[in-house]
């Protein structure tokens, strides 16, 4: 069995015939893998896409990347899906998964002045554990993705502090602890941007009942405006992607389509050979 792909039809038909191998949506990937007589079998095709990924995606070997964003952003979804593609793809790649207590996170979210600074120490010391196991993957040549980082942390600390929900005293504490991890920094960073009201309708659309009865537009804006704030300031240290995540994308079983991951992967391995 054979599929014909011609040069001279537009990149989205030719996309089209390949469907029901892959989402790709990247025209120099085809435009390679295309043979003299323009005839792919569908064998070969899978053969040399997956070869050309493993080509394209060497440079993200031993990488660490970090995704950053609001509550409910699409993060771990993101994450997760991007995982499966490269490993479906015959390239080493784990996701590391953020440190939740349900019932930590509650007491949280239901009394952040008495909590603030308890559930930020536990969640720094967490990240510090994971930024770790991350770096020992990554030796091994692996691709480790992590579920938002100690900058993501110090946000959120920071947004309580100015609230006045920090002493002096636990401010100062906070800061060293963070201060273990400075040496750990990420390859890269990716910011999933939304706005507010986007982020918190997906918050409310997924359910948890602790961040649905406890956080509020108001807590997402604010913590949007520090976001913005810190991961401009960061730019400065660190490597950081900037991506629009306001758009809905489809999402079947908690994984995003193919065609929004490859695009978006590409755009993480041009910031990483910048």
């Amino acid at each position: 069995m054979s599929i014909t792909i011609q040069k001279n039809k537009p990149i989205l038909d030719r996309i089209t015939d390949l469907q029901r191998i892959t989402d790709l949506q990247h025209e120099s990937i085809l435009d390679r893998i295309t043979n003299q007589n323009d005839q792919i079998s569908l064998v070969d095709t899978v053969f040399k896409l997956t070869k050309q990924y493993q080509l394209d995606f060497r440079c993200l070997v031993g990488a660490i990347i970090g995704l950053e964003g609001l509550i409910g952003a699409g993060k771990t979804t993101f994450g997760r899906s991007l995982v499966k593609f490269l490993t479906k793809n015959n390239i080493k790649a784990k996701f590391f998964k953020e440190f939740v207590n349900p019932k930590l996170l509650k007491q949280y979210i239901s009394n952040m002045k008495k909590y603030s600074y308890t559930f930020q120490i536990i969640m720094a010391i967490k990240r510090l554990e994971i930024y770790r196991e991350a770096i020992e993957y990554a030796k091994t040549g692996g691709i480790a993705i992590i579920d938002r980082t100690l900058l993501g942390d110090a946000t959120f600390s920071l947004m309580q502090y100015e609230n006045g929900n920090y002493t002096e005293d636990e401010w100062t504490t906070y800061n060293e602890i963070i201060r273990d991890g400075t040496d750990l920094a990420p390859s890269l960073i990716v910011y999933f941007k939304t706005t507010p009201n986007k982020a918190y309708n997906r918050m409310i659309t997924r359910g948890y009942v602790s961040e649905k009865d406890g956080y509020t537009l108001d807590y997402f804006t604010t913590l949007n405006n520090k976001y913005n704030e810190v991961m401009e300031r960061a730019k400065k240290t660190y490597n950081v992607l900037d991506l629009d995540w306001n758009d809905e994308k489809k999402i079947t079983n908690g994984i995003l389509e193919k065609k929004d991951v490859i695009k978006t992967i590409y755009e993480i391995r041009k910031q990483i050979l910048s």
